[in-house]
């Protein structure tokens, strides 16, 4: 249809055309579970394990936030309500992984407590009714609805009522559909991008295949650890999920309206993140910056802080100015703190605004 992604990432869809909306979120959902996490997941993890989970200084941080949540020994630091898709019993020590990925890949090698995707997972889904949007299913985990989406690799369209086998069709007209429109979904539509190239495409890649992976088409490969370190929601949730996915266009297991993945597209008004890993992440925050401030106070040693950024681009440059926004605080309570910007293209500091250079460390180069 000549629909790049930035066309296809927008909630608008949903309503103007679900067939359309599924068929991108579905396979995308699809390509995530079917691919494996490159190896740095794991090299990472081999770091956090050996060097930052395990030290005194991880110790404290976790005692410190325990007393800043009000919490005694045993209980969650999340709320117990039908807000959160699951409830998280620890908390990070001296290593936290702040992405804007979606495809939850990094519950394969790091704890739920020490995550925050800032744009939101797959994995995850809210209610979309509009304004009559219910709380309940925001942030339930597909995980729990069981099978994955059916998607027409041809058209790249995912019917509502999916048949037993794919169903090749062909699409009634070759011109490209109108904008979507806004109705009352909070929704504002992207608009095309003129002569853009859609990246969809049905099959495997063959090893050695020199095509590059695209929706619908991925490197498949066995995941052995796949969502591991994910929690289980609460029984009733489970149960009150699996009807909710019974279908190929999910719906709300709380008021039964459409269903749609809790992430951040393009032109979205309706997106409603998962708040407790937010707040998880700004209570890890200001406690290591607390600590920093208590050490730079006492001397004679600073706390000494690392922040490594790998292969983040400018398009959405959230994770760029968080990098640099937390160096910046983390400086003025007195950190010992380095920022290694991992980046083949991208070495420049964003905020320009700065009177002074900020300690970046740059590397030309790609994450693995």
């Amino acid at each position: 249809r000549g629909l790049g992604y930035g066309d296809l990432c927008s909630p608008g869809w949903l309503e103007e055309d679900p067939e359309l909306f599924w068929g991108f979120w579905g396979q995308c959902y699809n390509d995530y579970r079917r691919a494996r996490p490159h190896e740095g997941y794991e090299i990472l993890d081999r770091w956090a394990e050996r060097w930052f989970r395990h030290s005194p200084v991880a110790e404290q941080i976790r005692a410190l936030q325990q007393q800043a949540a009000g919490a005694k020994d045993g209980q969650s630091n999340a709320d117990h309500n039908d807000h959160d898709p699951f409830s998280v019993e620890d908390y990070a020590g001296a290593f936290f992984a702040f992405t804007s990925n979606v495809d939850a890949h990094h519950y394969d090698w790091f704890h739920a407590c020490e995550i925050h995707e800032c744009h939101g997972s797959t994995e995850f889904y809210q209610c979309a009714a509009g304004k009559q949007a219910c709380k309940y299913a925001t942030g339930v985990p597909l995980t729990c609805g069981g099978d994955a989406f059916r998607v027409d690799l041809a058209t790249m369209l995912a019917p509502a009522a999916a048949p037993a086998s794919p169903k090749v069709t062909t699409p009634t007209s070759p011109k490209s559909p109108k904008s979507p429109k806004c109705f009352d979904l909070k929704l504002r539509p992207c608009g095309w991008t003129k002569g853009a190239t859609p990246r969809l495409g049905g099959g495997d890649l063959g090893a050695g295949a020199a095509a590059a992976a695209a929706v619908g088409r991925v490197r498949a490969s066995e995941r052995p650890n796949a969502l591991r370190y994910m929690p289980a929601p609460p029984s009733p949730k489970v149960e009150a999920c699996r009807a909710g996915f019974a279908v190929n266009h999910p719906t709300c297991p709380s008021c039964g309206g459409p269903a749609r993945p809790a992430i951040l597209m393009f032109g979205d008004y309706g997106w409603t993140p998962v708040k407790s890993q937010r707040r998880r992440w700004k209570l890890w925050g200001s406690t290591v910056k607390g600590m920093a401030a208590s050490m730079n106070e006492a001397g004679p040693r600073s706390l000494r802080v690392v922040i490594l950024e790998i292969g983040c681009g400018d398009r959405v440059p959230t994770v760029r100015g968080s990098s640099e926004i937390q160096l910046r605080a983390l400086q003025k309570q007195g950190a010992d703190v380095r920022l290694i910007r991992v980046n083949p293209e991208l070495l420049t500091q964003d905020l320009v605004q700065q009177r002074r250079q900020l300690p970046i460390l740059h590397i030309p180069a790609r994450g693995v």
